[in-house]
């Protein structure tokens, strides 16, 4: 007899029910963030732009939007501000959560804290001024956290790339009695092709105008200066470590996984989600059977977390 154990390596597994059985990591619902995209007005919905199924929605709309993703099991929404930084706008956007909070006290919502208008000009005009610059645009993101935080924000997300900003945005919230509220950070912020569109032929804003600039991502090839970025954050008081975008950042997930001991989270973007929709749409693949290896993928590269626009689809047990 051959001195070797053997195993079987089909048998059972050709049974499919007996493949779901055993399937290692399914995806709860729980675990994936529906991002949500919030417009001034009333009884406004507009399509997003080569995001067909996406919509940017009044505070009207979107109530029920929600409703619908609660009955579904989904509880936490990730809330985008679509109609700029002024200060007018803010408070529009924090009227908005308590109205959310007040209709739905189970949801659990996070939101984007970023630069104003004012600041990101400075950025963006003299990017060398950024040190200067640095104390007024922390006290900024600080406040804006705290105000956030008052309204029924469950957690920020900064999303300006400040190496300090996590732990300013921690002092802040503690101090105005907002312990609980945690964050995330963007530790694994790059700059890709998926997150960077062109503006469309009617000039509309582009695919990513959500606050950041092209100063607060990280190069793609630069792995060993995200697990910097997200050794600073942790050390700062961060809850969850952010990789974007998902796709061509396995490796980093699954790095982030390993190196520290706390929840990651993995944002599939907008690119990511108008790459597959395209791919459908010349019928080059099914679109349950690629949404559900893609999010499984990012699952398996060790998300605890997934922000995807997929997520109403996916609670409705669309997948085979």
């Amino acid at each position: 007899m051959n001195n070797f154990s053997y195993r079987r390596t089909r048998g059972s597994l050709e049974n499919p029910t007996f493949r779901s059985l055993v399937r290692e990591k399914p995806i709860p619902v729980s675990a994936l963030i529906y991002p949500l995209f919030l417009i001034e007005g009333k009884s406004k919905v507009e399509e997003r732009y080569l995001m067909p199924g996406i919509y940017q929605q009044s505070i009207d709309f979107l109530l029920r939007e929600i409703e619908e993703c609660m009955q579904l099991g989904l509880r936490a929404f990730l809330l985008l501000n679509e109609t700029g930084e002024s200060t007018n706008n803010q408070d529009f956007f924090t009227h908005s959560v308590a109205q959310i909070k007040k209709e739905f006290p189970d949801t659990f919502l996070l939101s984007k804290v970023a630069l104003n208008k004012e600041l990101k000009d400075k950025v963006n005009l003299a990017p060398s001024d950024c040190l200067t610059l640095e104390k007024e645009m922390l006290d900024y993101l600080a406040c804006t956290a705290v105000d956030f935080a008052k309204a029924g924000v469950d957690m920020v997300l900064p999303s300006d790339g400040l190496y300090n900003s996590i732990g300013k945005i921690r002092q802040a919230l503690d101090m105005a009695g907002n312990s609980a509220v945690g964050i995330v950070a963007a530790s694994g912020n790059f700059f890709s092709v998926f997150t960077q569109f062109s503006k469309d032929q009617d000039n509309q804003s582009s695919l990513n105008n959500l606050g950041e600039n092209v100063f607060s991502r990280l190069d793609i090839s630069n792995i060993r200066e995200a697990l910097r970025k997200a050794h600073s954050d942790t050390e700062q008081g961060a809850d969850l470590l952010m990789v974007e975008p998902a796709v061509s950042n396995l490796d980093v997930i699954s790095k982030f996984r390993t190196t520290f001991n706390l929840p990651v989270v993995a944002f599939q973007t907008h690119g990511e989600y108008a790459m597959i929709k395209a791919s459908v749409e010349i019928n080059c693949f099914d679109e349950l059977d690629i949404m559900k290896e893609m999010l499984t993928s990012i699952s398996r590269a060790g998300a605890d977390v997934i922000i995807t626009f997929f997520a109403k689809q996916f609670a409705l047990g669309n997948f085979r």
